[in-house]
């Protein structure tokens, strides 16, 4: 079996040619920037109570009272299940 090698120049072409019709505007250099942004972005998962409790150092108590007032962001995921936004977490550390 043979290795074969890929021309990434090719393949950005075919997907820069399979996506014109939709987005007539897009172009090679265009394409290879947001490709390449996508894999700087970290993405960060919601908290739970618990994960949160842990990186605060607090109580479940004091826990609600910062999502009370508002200093920590509260993600419902439904009725009974709810996580707390990461950067609320970091912007709550900072500023005390």
């Amino acid at each position: 079996m043979e290795a074969t090698s890929i021309n990434w120049n090719e393949v950005l072409e075919m997907a820069v040619s399979l996506l014109k019709p939709r987005y007539p505007n897009l172009d090679n250099e265009t394409l290879e920037l947001a490709l390449n942004n996508i894999n700087k972005q970290k993405i960060e998962k919601p908290l739970t109570r618990k994960e949160a409790m842990e990186l605060l150092n607090c109580t479940e108590q004091t826990l609600h009272r910062y999502i009370n007032t508002g200093k920590l962001r509260r993600i419902r995921i439904s009725s009974r299940c709810v996580r707390i936004d990461p950067q609320s977490i970091r912007d709550l550390l900072c500023t005390e």
